[in-house]
């Protein structure tokens, strides 16, 4: 588990549910045949849920990384197994440490649900194809799709006790996480096994179109 600082110095994993998370567990120190301690099933149970513990601790962290970030970019990757959000994630101006761009890749995803957080009223008001515009959009009335980022607020947490999270766990034999982001304009659910957080580079594009497509 690499360290980084809040919000600017991505690991390779953020959460890896292949890799042990702790090394706290109990024994069974009866096993005079081999002379040697071994995992009781008890002890075996309550590794796992302290490893589920400490996963979540971990997912929350992450999450709270870029709390106070925006929301540029999210969707399915172009292989279609797993789900990248991309977070634009700025420090203290007095750390004099550079705005960053973070991709948290929720592997394994297999529910992505996105919905609309605004209202219906709003909505009658937003159809106006100039607000997508860059050069138009900003100096009209309304929500201005235009600006192409939305802010992690009210922010993202971790589902506690996710029945869906742990009906997929039972099935495919590996834990599985619910998160949910809600921002200005769109409320996302994701069901997911695995975080990967790494930082993106100007020019980095999700999908680029080619001759084999």
């Amino acid at each position: 588990m690499g360290q980084r600082r809040r919000g600017l110095q991505p690991g390779a994993h953020t959460l890896c549910w292949t890799e042990e998370s702790v090394v706290i567990q109990r024994v069974d120190h009866h096993d005079s045949e081999a002379g040697s301690a071994r995992p009781s099933p008890s002890g075996e149970r309550f590794r796992r849920v302290v490893e589920r513990d400490v996963e979540i601790a971990q997912l929350s962290q992450a999450l709270d990384d870029i709390s106070d970030g925006a929301i540029v970019h999210h969707g399915y990757t172009d292989y279609i197994r797993d789900y990248e959000v991309i977070a634009y994630v700025t420090a203290d101006p007095r750390t004099a440490i550079p705005p960053v761009h973070l991709r948290y890749l929720f592997k394994y995803c297999i529910a992505a649900e996105v919905q609309t957080t605004v209202s219906p009223d709003a909505w009658c008001c937003l159809l106006d194809e100039r607000l997508i515009d860059r050069e138009i959009g900003p100096d009209l009335n309304g929500f201005v799709w235009a600006v192409r980022w939305q802010p992690l607020y009210p922010g993202a947490e971790v589902v506690a006790d996710s029945e869906r999270a742990r009906s997929w766990a039972d099935q495919v034999g590996i834990p599985f996480h619910e998160v949910r982001f809600e921002m200005n304009a769109h409320a996302i659910t994701l069901i997911f096994a695995d975080l990967d957080v790494a930082e993106v580079r100007e020019g980095y594009v999700p999908f680029t179109v080619t001759e084999d497509d």
